[in-house]
């Protein structure tokens, strides 16, 4: 009897510890709209989107934030996502209206977390094909600033028409 239960309290001890270090993962800090901590992405592409995501956010109060990291430090990618959403306040708290977009580059993986004032605007099935159709194939050429200039753009345009979709168009 002795062996089960030591067994059950170490694995009880590994599974606090591993909670207590997800907990105190450590995220970086926005410095803007477009947030490119692995350096992949030209000067210039990064000022257009910062430009126009500003803009965005002053027509319609939506917020889209771009956050590149060399690695995603083990988490799923869709985890880190939402973590990093919340833990930076994307959108605007009352209405829940942003949209974090994460690229990891070492995992060549990535996800699109949205609040839940845009799920009707951005359903997990449009945010997927956006990944696919905009993201996904300049990423296989190497084209960083190609593929987030094309999908931030689809992204923006999404927002910006602010068409909630019926069940029959998801």
């Amino acid at each position: 009897m002795r062996v089960p239960t030591y067994l059950f309290v170490t694995l009880l001890a590994a599974i606090t510890a591993m909670a207590v270090l997800a907990a105190r993962q450590s995220f970086p800090k926005p410095a803007g709209r477009v947030n490119d901590f692995a350096n992949v992405i030209d000067a210039a592409t990064e000022a257009d989107l910062d430009r126009r995501l500003d803009l965005l956010e002053q027509q319609t109060s939506s917020e889209i934030a771009v956050a590149i990291v060399a690695s995603l430090d083990g988490m799923p990618s869709t985890e880190y996502a939402n973590r990093l959403f919340r833990e930076w306040g994307v959108g605007q708290a009352k209405s829940d209206n942003g949209v974090l977009v994460l690229v990891g580059i070492n995992e060549r993986d990535m996800a699109i977390e949205v609040g839940y004032g845009l799920e009707g605007v951005l359903p997990d099935g449009l945010a997927g094909q956006v990944i696919r159709e905009n993201f996904t194939p300049p990423f296989r050429e190497g084209d960083y600033s190609g593929g987030i200039q094309s999908g931030v753009t689809r992204l923006i345009e999404i927002v910006e028409k602010h068409q909630v979709l019926k069940p029959e168009e998801l």
